[in-house]
């Protein structure tokens, strides 16, 4: 296997590219992309140095295997996974936020209240006093 190029699935090429895989059929049809019918003419495969061939092309840069993937993964797809983790984080903490400053408000509106059942008697109180000192009773 030492001269034998390694043959990966257009699903993996997809994950070092970025396209997917019908994408990556149709390119071999075409002829832009080197590639092999296997299991009887049903399936693709290709190599990842063709992937990096076809990707220098299209983009005049050089591209490294390490700079395409991160173990398999597309860019976009850690870049999304970040993105929603990150406004996911965002809103459990606003949520949180919410809910301290909540009980905190509930708590300062508790004590208010009971500050003023005890600070003001209630008027009945006061009349029943006051008609007592005058013998209404």
């Amino acid at each position: 296997m030492a001269g034998r190029e390694r043959h990966i699935t257009l699903k993996e090429a997809a994950a070092i590219s970025g396209y997917t895989p019908d994408y990556l059929g149709q390119l071999i049809r075409k002829g832009k992309l080197t590639g092999t019918q296997v299991y009887s003419h049903v399936s693709w495969v290709t190599t990842e140095e063709a992937i990096l061939d076809y990707l220098e092309k299209t983009t005049g840069k050089q591209i490294s295997s390490s700079r395409v993937n991160l173990g398999g993964v597309p860019w976009e797809t850690i870049i999304k996974i970040v993105s929603i983790s990150a406004i996911a984080i965002a809103s459990v903490l606003i949520l949180l936020s919410f809910y301290v400053f909540s009980a905190l408000s509930d708590r300062q509106f508790s004590e208010k209240v009971r500050e003023r059942v005890v600070l003001e008697p209630k008027v009945e109180n006061i009349a029943m006093q006051d008609g007592e000192s005058l013998g209404l009773r």
